[in-house]
């Protein structure tokens, strides 16, 4: 066992303990690839579960260290499975896109990677969290790609019955739009 699964393990979802575990990374950097290695490991363990958690804490205090990785972190986005690591990866995808220049260094590939993996956590279930990151983000390259409104608009009309109260608020406000 690693000095990271040592100090990760007690901790929980609480903002104090994500918050102590992004402290830790600040301080011991050395641990951030295995923190982002754990963060997008498939399994879903608990182990794994708060690594996304702290993954989460540290890259939206500075989303530029996702650069570097952000191939890596869009291949493994679509074998997640967990919602509990979802959303925070979901919101991690979204705030770094809310900067245009991110937006502006997506390549054809990448853009594309985004959005199928956006429409599938918008079509198979998904906790409400991660269903509205996945519109907003959709939203933000849908000026990129035009032709994402219309899919979206089809996904959005087709299938949701079954929809929770919060989902049906995401879905109006896109389908306002």
């Amino acid at each position: 066992m690693n000095a990271l699964e040592i100090f990760f393990n007690p901790l929980n979802a609480s903002l104090s303990d994500r918050k102590k575990g992004a402290a830790f990374i600040k301080q011991h950097p050395q641990y951030f690839e295995t923190l982002f290695q754990n963060a997008l490991h498939n399994e879903g363990e608990r182990f794994h579960v708060i690594c996304s958690w702290i993954l989460e804490m540290v890259l939206l205090d500075d989303l530029n260290k996702l650069k570097p990785k952000l191939d890596e972190f869009l291949a493994a986005l679509p074998k997640i499975k967990n919602e509990s690591m979802r959303r925070p990866l979901s919101k991690i995808l979204y705030h770094f896109l809310l900067k245009k220049e991110n937006q502006e260094l997506l390549c054809e590939m990448q853009c594309d990677q985004i959005i199928v993996v956006c429409f599938d956590w918008i079509i198979k279930p998904a906790q409400v969290a991660t269903f509205s990151f996945a519109l907003k983000i959709i939203e933000l390259l849908k000026k990129q790609r035009p032709e994402v409104r219309q899919l979206l608009q089809d996904a959005l009309h087709n299938g949701f019955e079954d929809a929770t109260p919060g989902m049906l608020v995401a879905i109006r406000r896109v389908l306002k739009d």
